[in-house]
């Protein structure tokens, strides 16, 4: 049987920009974390028997580099679409609660409650609008118009549906106080020297993210927004270490970083690089030169830097420095050494800064 149409669309977009070509098969060299909250540590587990030879035991340190490293990552992962879990069935006994409430308030069942907030206010989506959805994504359908009309006219609506249902709960949400209290896990991180380039924050803060990050990237630009709301709600114990790392698909890309780069020399980096994550599509010679004018750029000094090697030799330190630690894809997220598995939620990555922050 055939998945929907947009439900499987829409998984598709849950992953990142991907790397064309694998840059390398080095593996990270993994530390222990500072704050250990699991039963068995990652130190303790290291010092974990996994058998004998004539009465000579074999730990899990023992095991070739290459194999602690792809078991720490499994671990890494694991531990973090756990906690992407919990936050999910959090939100979501949130939302229950909030109509259920609701609903009591106004004497009537959650159904009701529905019917009157939600499904009747669906627009029913037009032949012309089901038609255009399946002219842009017809490779992706991979079956004829006729058949998978009706699909789409039913998926179309449930998706209405459900944007209709989250805006109503964000409704009720704005009138009640919701604190997250995930239960974060000890995670193994990577050690490496993050080297120069563009960065915002104190040298001393507590938590220390380095993003890889490529301009044409949608992703990226999603990692932007959350990034930026970070800094806002921790401007003391934050610091953000920006890392051009453009993809060979991205055309456009490796430009715009040289440009970012030129900006950063004369302190305007976080405005350049706002401007490129808002207008990805035009990322031109004379759009990046229009929006160094934006920024009050020094259009003289800009071209100079442009022309030289600067920007470009800065550039290959990044690529190598993402080389070495195995980066397939974008945004390659590092957080005090954490490799987080994607663009986590914005209350996922309070959580991990809180608990960096309370624990050292």
């Amino acid at each position: 049987m055939r998945k929907p149409i947009i439900f499987f669309l829409y998984f598709l977009s849950l992953f990142g920009c991907g790397n064309a070509a694998t840059t390398s098969n080095v593996p990270p060299v993994v530390i222990a974390p500072v704050a250990p909250h699991s039963k068995t540590s990652i130190k303790e587990q290291k010092l974990q028997q996994l058998g004998s030879i004539n009465n000579t035991v074999v730990y899990e340190k023992d095991l070739d580099p290459q194999i602690i490293a792809k078991l720490s990552e499994l671990h890494n992962e694991s531990e973090q679409r756990r906690l992407h879990l919990l936050w999910l069935g959090f939100e979501d006994a949130i939302s229950k609660k909030l109509l259920a409430q609701e609903a009591q308030r106004r004497k009537i069942s959650v159904e009701a409650l529905r019917e009157q907030e939600i499904f009747a206010n669906i627009e029913k989506p037009s032949d012309e609008e089901i038609q255009e959805f399946y002219d842009q994504n017809a490779d992706q359908i991979g079956i004829d118009f006729e058949t998978a009309g009706s699909q789409i006219r039913a998926e179309l609506t449930a998706q209405r549906a459900r944007e209709a249902e989250r805006a109503f709960i964000d409704q009720l949400r704005e009138s009640v106080e919701i604190k997250y209290n995930l239960p974060i896990n000890e995670l193994p991180r990577i050690k490496f020297n993050a080297g120069e380039g563009p960065s915002w924050g104190s040298r001393n803060a507590k938590v220390v993210i380095v993003e890889f990050s490529d301009f044409q990237c949608p992703y990226c630009a999603r990692a932007s927004v959350i990034l930026k709301k970070l800094s806002e709600l921790y401007p003391n114990d934050l610091r953000i270490e920006f890392r051009n790392f453009p993809l060979k698909q991205h055309h456009a890309a490796y430009e715009a970083a040289k440009a970012a780069l030129c900006a950063n020399e004369q302190g305007k980096f976080w405005q350049y690089h706002d401007l490129l994550f808002a207008n990805s599509r035009a990322l031109g010679a004379d759009d990046l030169q229009r929006y160094a004018n934006e920024v009050a750029i020094d259009t003289d000094k800009f071209s100079k830097c442009l022309a030289s090697d600067r920007p470009g030799h800065l550039l290959e330190k990044m690529a190598a420095l993402g080389q070495q630690i195995d980066i397939q894809g974008t945004p390659a997220i590092y957080l005090n050494g954490i490799q987080l598995i994607g663009l986590l939620p914005l209350p996922i990555m309070q959580a991990l800064i809180d608990n960096e922050i309370s624990n050292l």
